[in-house]
């Protein structure tokens, strides 16, 4: 992008990438479930909390079919698929009815949350299961490995450090990976965290005040692009 907006003619100096994600946005009040939530985290463990859309980037399919095949030695485990914008509601529910009865026993199916509802969800989680491979870093990542709150992802060649990774569309791979959390909890919660957190909202502002030669970003290249 940097170099896409350098062929207007712009100088290299006046441009800079930020990330998007910054320190505020772990700033939260710990909010109290549903109580259906409630009762699936109490009968259900381990449960993965898994951001997704109805799109095809993040695998619903095969997201489903590792899903089944986890259960299968972990009839107890259960998955949090959450989201989706109400406009995606209709579809998603009807592609859940066609399931079994045993698998719509482990899949609690919820919609967009308020931020303080998300991360005390996301906090209290076995782990964070993320299947899209376009997503960058993805700010809910960040924020899962600062609240201890251990990763699963794609090996999309930019997951920070912590981030358990399979490879793309690896249905066992990925299933491996989620029973290191039950085989070697303590290993994966030591790697889960996240050392350090720019103020990239006060960077971004000393920029615009052009006040460029104070301060610069940490890293151009971790860029987290979505949630």
């Amino acid at each position: 992008m940097k170099r896409a907006i350098e062929d207007y003619g712009i100088r290299s100096d006046r441009i800079v990438a930020i990330p998007p994600f910054s320190k505020q946005n772990l700033t939260f009040s710990e909010a109290s479930l549903p109580e259906n939530v409630e009762t699936f985290l109490h009968q259900r463990h381990p449960v993965f909390f898994c951001y997704v859309s109805f799109r095809p980037e993040y695998e619903l399919p095969m997201l489903r079919r590792a899903m089944a095949r986890f259960r299968r030695d972990h009839p107890r485990a259960g998955f949090v698929w959450l989201g989706f914008p109400s406009k995606e509601m209709p579809a998603v529910n009807q592609y859940v009815t066609e399931w079994s009865a045993d698998e719509r026993d482990g899949l609690l199916l919820l919609g967009n949350l308020p931020h303080d509802e998300f991360l005390s969800l996301l906090r209290r989680c076995t782990a964070y299961l993320r299947t899209p491979m376009c997503d960058g870093v993805a700010a809910s990542i960040l924020e899962s490995l600062a609240l201890g709150t251990p990763v699963v992802a794609s090996d999309n060649g930019t997951r920070p450090r912590g981030v358990v990774t399979y490879t793309n569309l690896d249905e066992a791979e990925m299933c491996a990976k989620l029973s290191l959390l039950i085989t070697q909890p303590e290993q994966v919660k030591e790697r889960t965290r996240l050392d350090q957190m720019d103020d990239n909202i006060d960077l971004t502002t000393d920029w615009l005040l052009g006040q460029r030669s104070t301060r610069r970003p940490k890293c151009e290249a971790e860029l987290a692009h979505v949630r």
